[in-house]
């Protein structure tokens, strides 16, 4: 079965895949800012006062020019997962990036003679703070708040020690802290609420409201997520419930919810945590996972015993069919649609079966990645 990482991982595609993050114009933007503040810093020996030294010039040029690497790197980082779950391909890249950037734009700022002129200098953390308020979360929020905050602190305190008015450096300290750290609180609020909403709406649009359960968009792309790492065995189990109009001809709509949601609870307590478990129609309902053949009709026969029960005197069962497929080594994404929609068309040839045999009856149909007889 799935594990966290993988459902991490399948968490991430499925939401990108849904909003259509322009994801690749976020990076290249990001990856041509870098060095943009590598030019600024070659510019900055020229806003000074006095002649730059020799060691100044040597500190900015080595600065200047790591930006280069630094924007080629930046450039193969897929910010989409990181900007969803804070996490890169590359583990710590983006907290690495931050305090490079963070360390980057302090080095620049102590070469200056001018404190007020470094002071100026230290807008540019408030860009730095955008990335800081979508990528990284918010320990690392608050250790670059703090860090950016010393720095700007430090610079004003020498400002007030070389012969500026208290006032004058109280009141350039104030407007750099708020425009630095106001940026990075106001961004970090709306992305956090942005996403709880995109969880909030992507959870409704996959999720059956009556059941809890998920729902066919849900199921195709969760069940198709999982025949990826699946590399020899997956399968497909289809159950219906028997006589389900008569019931609910007879006892009305109510009453075929409450069995609705009571079947649909029986299923969910065999199929276990990370089973891609959903009601795929009225009340037809699906479950997909990797067990092997023997495992996967032991749990079928499970599900058709747990969800048997009465209403009113009525027996209330299911038939299910279950559809076993052996694949061979490791499956693409791009032919996991087709693997699923094998498995599926299989599993309701055995449901078929299951109800021509009298229904409460458990059928399995054995077929390979293509659909033939196995």
């Amino acid at each position: 079965m799935p594990n966290r990482f993988d459902d991490l991982q399948r968490e991430q595609r499925h939401v990108l895949n849904q909003i259509r993050v322009r994801e690749r114009l976020i990076r290249y933007s990001i990856a041509a800012f870098v060095p943009v503040f590598g030019a600024v810093a070659v510019l900055a020996m020229f806003a000074d006062d006095g002649e730059a030294s020799t060691l100044r010039i040597v500190i900015v040029s080595v600065t200047a020019l790591s930006t280069l690497p630094m924007a080629v790197l930046m450039s193969r980082v897929d910010l989409g997962p990181v900007w969803w779950s804070k996490q890169a391909s590359i583990p710590g890249i983006n907290t690495a990036f931050l305090a490079y950037a963070d360390i980057g734009v302090t080095v620049i700022l102590i070469t200056f003679v001018n404190p007020s002129v470094a002071l100026h200098g230290t807008a540019l953390f408030a860009i730095i703070g955008c990335y800081a308020a979508h990528f990284v979360t918010h320990r690392v929020r608050i250790v670059h708040m703090v860090f950016t905050s010393v720095v700007v602190c430090a610079l004003g305190l020498e400002m007030w020690l070389i012969g500026d008015d208290l006032g004058g450096a109280c009141y350039r300290v104030a407007v750099s802290l708020l425009a630095i750290n106001g940026t990075v609180f106001l961004l970090s609020i709306y992305t956090d609420d942005f996403q709880h909403a995109l969880r909030t709406q992507l959870k409704l649009a996959n999720t059956d409201s009556l059941t809890g359960l998920f729902n066919r968009r849900g199921f195709e792309y969760w069940a198709g997520s999982m025949v990826v790492p699946a590399t020899r065995n997956f399968g497909v189990v289809v159950a219906d419930i028997d006589n389900y109009k008569l019931l609910n001809d007879r006892f009305g709509h109510d009453v075929g919810d409450q069995i609705l949601r009571r079947i649909a609870d029986s299923l969910r307590g065999v199929t276990g945590e990370y089973a891609v478990l959903a009601r795929v129609g009225g009340d037809e309902f699906a479950f997909a996972t990797d067990l092997d053949r023997d495992a996967l009709v032991a749990l079928a026969e499970r599900m058709r015993m747990r969800s048997s029960s009465s209403w009113h005197g009525q027996p209330v069962t299911i038939s299910v069919g279950v559809a076993s497929c052996l694949l061979q080594g490791a499956t693409t994404r791009t032919d996991a649609r087709k693997v699923l929609d094998v498995a599926i068309n299989a599993a309701d040839e055995a449901l078929y079966v299951a109800k021509q045999a009298g229904r409460n009856h458990v059928r399995v149909v054995d077929v390979d990645a293509a659909g033939n007889p196995a």
